[in-house]
C-alpha cells in the first residue's frame, strides 16, 4: 500500500523500531503516534495535544523531553516579544532514531 492509499484510509505507518526502542516510554511512544498521525504541516502545540490525548501539562512535558532527548521531536526557539517561544517539529525522515543503541 503506497502512501498516498494511507492517507486515504486515515491510516498511519509507524516504523517498529518506535516500539522497540527502550530509551522512551509507553507514554511518549503514544504520543509520538499520534504525532506521527497529523499532517506533515501540523503545528505542534502542547495545549491541543495534551486535551486530545487527555494527558495533563506536567506529564506531557516530560513525555516530550523523552522525544526530544531520543531525537523524535526537535525544538526550536526563537525570541518573541521579549520572550522565549518554543515551536516543535517530529522527525519524519528515514535517518530517525533506530533504537537503543
Amino acid at each position: 500500500m503506497t502512501g498516498e492509499e494511507l492517507n486515504e484510509l486515515r491510516c498511519t505507518s509507524i516504523p517498529n523500531a518506535i516500539w522497540e526502542d527502550d530509551r522512551i516510554s509507553v507514554g511518549a511512544k503514544g504520543v509520538l503516534g499520534y504525532l506521527l498521525s497529523r499532517p506533515p504541516d501540523y503545528s505542534i502545540k502542547l495545549v491541543e495535544v495534551g486535551e486530545v490525548l487527555r494527558v495533563g501539562p506536567d506529564k506531557l512535558k516530560s513525555l516530550f523531553r523523552e522525544l526530544l532527548a531520543a531525537g523524535y521531536v526537535v525544538r526550536n526557539q526563537a525570541r518573541v516579544a521579549g520572550a522565549f517561544k518554543s515551536h516543535y517539529a517530529v522527525s519524519r525522515s528515514e535517518n530517525a532514531p533506530r533504537g537503543a543503541a
